[in-house]
């Protein structure tokens, strides 16, 4: 066996050092600690916290079944979700329910909506039970050292060496940064992609009766989208996606911007006119890049350390899950094939343990992410959105939709659901100019120009001065409706 050929005096090596403990670092610590690796998380945070992303895909209940894990989860509390629904936030026209049962796949998963904090909380449990060291409370302040000879980090509690990095680190993108300083990786927004997030709990918002009220609704902007997101019978998380920098072109104050959203959103002011507001909203920037290179000499990136993208089709976790598994196969391959090279093989020797795994790993990824990002560019065309929220089509285009939104198309959808998704394309490009559709009624946050909208308070004073949005529609200047034919 090749052990790390640097290691501090009297410093343990371990066969994989994961950073970060969300979904996609939980499930690639207990893979490899159910294969007799010596595996240890570094968690920055001593306890649950809060995280967005409460919307679960269909596949993700599948790969907890992959892992053993199915009846465990089925135990924490959440909220079963038989669907998506799309609707116009000019409120002048019903939502589409759209249910998964309807998607080309005859036999699909159920899908549930669950508070962050305690599954994050159990699956990082399970890792731990599964044999892995989560360590609390360690935040690593740097990587010394990475490559074939292994990784190095610096952490508050001290080095930390391993055969194997696993970056889990989420939007610190702690191996890009690294990579990227030393000329050997990147991490890039994607063009057309600046958007920043902003989201909160609240209670008392009105939802339609079940089964429908757990479905995840995205409300739909030309600036971007809200979703709304039954977290438990009396919470539901909401949150607004718009482009950078339009809340500063509002003069709006960032922690008051989906309250200020609200107010000029006719369908969310409707659903939350009887709700208790969060004091002010959280917010996350930078809302689409990637990371490269995923794979490497003595490194791998899991889940939104390799990218992160714009959730409107709730894959992230879904991401993450797979994107842990698949990290933790390509670790054990790679180790494996360290530990038949004899203790003084030289460093072309150990890279090439590295490669053959981490370029299926890297290609999996990437054609993963490729999913998600044309599923993302068709969204932001309203013409996509109308046929979208027609929810019909001829040879069963909208079914393969649904069946891209159950997330059975990672890394790669069947060819029925392919050669349909090019015909939708291209049934959107005609919407564009002949409509197959009746076209959803617009809606605009901002008045650019018609009636004038109001600013919102200057930047740095209260920038919303009610705390509520009101119960009927904004008056004219606070949102207007885009004529359909404005297009």
């Amino acid at each position: 066996m090749a052990p790390n050929p640097h290691p501090g005096p009297g410093e343990e090596t371990l066969d994989a050092v994961v950073v970060g403990g969300g979904p996609g670092g939980a499930v690639a610590a207990l893979c490899l600690a159910r294969s007799g690796r010596r595996v240890a998380v570094l968690e920055r945070e001593t306890g649950p916290h809060f995280h967005v992303g409460e919307s679960l895909l269909p596949e993700v209940e599948a790969d907890l079944a992959r892992l053993g894990l199915a009846e465990r989860a089925a135990a924490l509390p959440r909220v079963p979700k038989p669907g998506v629904t799309f609707v116009s936030a000019a409120g002048t026209a019903p939502g589409r329910p759209l249910r998964f049962a309807d998607a080309l796949d005859a036999d699909p998963q159920a899908a549930t909506n669950t508070e962050r904090e305690p599954f994050d909380a159990w699956l990082l449990q399970e890792a731990a039970d599964g044999g892995a060291d989560v360590r609390r409370g360690v935040t690593v302040r740097g990587i010394e050292r990475l490559g074939s000879g292994g990784v190095r980090l610096s952490t508050t509690q001290g080095p930390v060496s391993a055969r194997c990095l696993i970056d889990a680190s989420g939007q610190a993108t702690l191996a890009a940064r690294h990579l990227e300083r030393a000329g050997r990786g990147f991490r890039r927004n994607e063009p057309g992609h600046e958007r920043t997030a902003y989201f909160g709990h609240f209670t008392g918002v009105e939802r339609s009766p079940m089964p429908e009220g757990g479905h995840l609704t995205v409300v739909m902007l030309d600036e971007g989208w809200f979703w709304i997101i039954p977290i438990d019978d009396e919470r539901t998380g909401i949150g607004v996606v718009l482009p950078a920098g339009l809340a500063r072109e509002q003069r709006v104050k960032p922690d008051r911007v989906l309250a200020w959203a609200i107010a000029r959103c006719p369908e969310v002011a409707r659903r939350t006119r009887d709700a208790a507001f969060p004091d002010g909203n959280r917010v996350a920037a930078d809302f689409s890049y990637r990371c490269g290179p995923t794979a490497g000499p003595g490194h791998l990136l899991v889940g939104d350390a390799a990218a992160f993208i714009d959730p409107v089709f709730s894959g992230g976790v879904s991401i993450a899950i797979k994107s842990g598994r698949w990290a933790a196969e390509a670790a054990e391959a790679s180790l494996a094939a360290l530990d038949r090279l004899p203790a003084d093989a030289s460093d072309a020797a150990r890279a090439a343990a590295f490669r053959a795994p981490g370029r299926r790993y890297a290609r999996r990824l990437a054609a993963s992410h490729r999913v998600l990002f044309s599923m993302i560019r068709s969204y932001y065309r309203p013409a996509y959105r109308d046929l979208l929220h027609h929810g019909e089509g001829p040879l069963g285009v909208h079914r393969a939709s649904l069946e891209l939104l159950t997330g059975r198309a990672f890394p790669r959808a069947r060819f029925s659901v392919r050669w349909r998704m090019v015909l939708m394309k291209a049934f959107a490009c005609v919407q564009e100019h002949v409509r197959l559709v009746p076209p959803l009624p617009r809606w605009s946050l901002v008045d650019d120009g018609v009636g004038g909208a109001p600013a919102a308070g200057p930047a740095d004073g209260p920038a919303v001065a009610e705390t509520r949005p009101p119960a009927e529609p904004p008056a004219q200047g606070r949102g207007r409706i885009v004529s359909s034919a404005s297009r």
